[in-house]
């Protein structure tokens, strides 16, 4: 390590295209401050930059880590079939684009009826915008579990037999049923059979936990509550 050498350097301001966390898109941007950090070992160099980046659409300032390293090439070929050398470019921004919204009705009303499921809902969207896709799995199934009990099913209960359990208490539908049982299955596969979902599968599970807790917890309390705040008859 002691052969690395270091270069530092202010970085130019100069227009790009960026990961704006506000606009949730590429937006036109502008690198407004910064350092840039060189090393060289040799036979392999690198880069790293820290930019301080500003969307021109919306004025959000953020981060971003751009990495370069002269190992990390692609290969690809000219009209008159030289091959050219096409460094890559690695970017990780702070804060990070979302990948999905959380629902709506994750709220305050739900932060104080139920302080547990909404903190673990928070969490989960935060983890899944992180990339940690094996930690959503395991976290849509602890969701499911926390609802269950919130739907006053015995915690001592299988997963199978909760599942079973709400379709009694008339919480779920038959087929609801099976795909409850289809999304506790994916995420212990996550936890137990080390099995890394993509991005899409995370949606389609996120989809399917939503509307569980949706009409089986949200739907039901709006409702009572708008309920107490109907005039009686005759008043």
């Amino acid at each position: 390590m002691s052969d690395i050498k270091y270069r530092r350097q202010t970085l130019e301001s100069r227009s790009l295209k960026v990961e704006c966390p506000t606009c949730r898109r590429k937006q036109n941007g502008s690198i407004i401050g910064g350092v840039s950090v060189s090393w060289d070992a040799g036979p392999v160099d690198g880069k790293d930059e820290h930019r301080i980046l500003q969307c021109r659409g919306c004025d959000t300032n953020f981060y971003c880590l751009a990495s370069y390293f002269s190992e990390d090439v692609d290969f690809e070929y000219d009209n008159s079939g030289q091959t050219v050398i096409i460094a890559n470019e690695r970017l990780k921004y702070f804060p990070p684009t979302k990948k999905r919204e959380v629902p709506i009705w994750v709220s305050e009303s739900l932060s104080s009826s139920h302080p547990g499921l909404f903190d673990l809902i928070v969490r989960l969207y935060d983890l899944f915008d992180l990339g940690h896709n094996v930690f959503v799995g395991m976290g849509v199934r602890t969701c499911f579990d926390y609802t269950a009990d919130s739907l006053k099913i015995d915690s001592g209960l299988s997963f199978k037999d909760k599942i079973e359990a709400l379709r009694k208490a008339g919480h779920i539908s038959a087929r609801e049923k099976a795909l409850l049982e289809s999304l506790v299955d994916i995420g212990s596969a996550a936890i137990h059979r080390s099995w890394t979902p993509n991005d899409e599968d995370i949606s389609v599970m996120l989809d399917a936990l939503e509307g569980f807790i949706h009409r089986s917890i949200i739907l039901p309390e709006g409702l009572d509550d708008i309920v107490k705040k109907i005039p009686r008859r005759g008043s």
